[in-house]
């Protein structure tokens, strides 16, 4: 029912609203037409026709043109020209005359003397062994000991390559001294050699070299163990080859 009376409502307020909107645009029709309408609240002002009022006007003076002025034209005077200076001319001042100097007379030398002939030193004995390659530090693989162990070893070869067994050699440091004969050790080959330096890694200098009779006849090979890397370089691998 209310909503009935709703719509109703809204259709009858509908109505109402076009009516008024259509009246007004009928309205501000008219008043646009015809702007003097009773209907217009605000109506344009009248029209009022200017009656036109003569005006006296006094009689102007009369406009001369300007005065001429003379100007001056400044008269132009001479100016003088520079005068000539005259140029000295230097006067030539006398050249002295080069003195002679006697060029120096040739005195003979004397008769050389003989020269003393030189006598070559004699020659060294070459090394009836030398190193033979490079010194090695290595990992130990010859034993059981591992990183507890630290020793040297290699082989003897003769001038043509082939191992030789039966050659000392002899390690040392400071007072210590260790020897070996080659081919007792065939973990290094058929003529291998090996002394063993301390029961683990340690920072020393060491020297090793071929003895025959006591005596060195190869020059020493020196190395330094370390224990920065102890396990990797307690194995050091030295070679010998006779030269001849």
């Amino acid at each position: 029912m209310l909503s009935r009376i709703s719509d109703r409502m809204a259709l009858l307020a509908t109505i109402i609203i076009l009516v008024l909107t259509v009246m007004t645009c009928l309205c501000y029709l008219t008043v646009f037409i015809n702007p003097r309408m009773p209907l217009n609240p605000f109506p344009p002002p009248s029209e009022v026709t200017a009656t036109p009022t003569r005006t006296t006007e006094a009689p102007s003076a009369p406009t001369f043109p300007p005065t001429w002025t003379p100007t001056l034209t400044a008269t132009p005077t001479d100016t003088p020209l520079p005068t000539d200076t005259p140029t000295l001319t230097p006067t030539p001042t006398e050249t002295s005359t080069p003195t002679f100097t006697p060029a120096p007379t040739w005195t003979p030398r004397p008769p050389a003397t003989a020269t003393p002939t030189h006598t070559p030193s004699p020659s060294p004995t070459p090394w009836p062994y030398l190193q033979h390659g490079y010194t090695y530090m290595l990992p130990n693989d010859k034993n059981e000991a591992g990183c507890d162990w630290l020793g040297v070893g290699g082989q003897v070869y003769d001038a043509q390559g082939i191992a030789v067994p039966g050659v000392t050699v002899r390690c040392w440091s400071g007072t210590w001294e260790g020897t070996s004969v080659s081919g007792q050790h065939p973990e290094y080959g058929s003529a291998g050699w090996e002394v063993y330096l301390y029961d683990q890694p340690r920072d020393e200098t060491w020297s090793c070299q071929i003895a025959q009779g006591g005596v060195g006849v190869c020059p020493a090979v020196v190395f330094t163990t370390t224990t920065q890397n102890g396990c990797n370089q307690n194995s050091v691998r030295i070679d010998f080859k006779k030269t001849s």
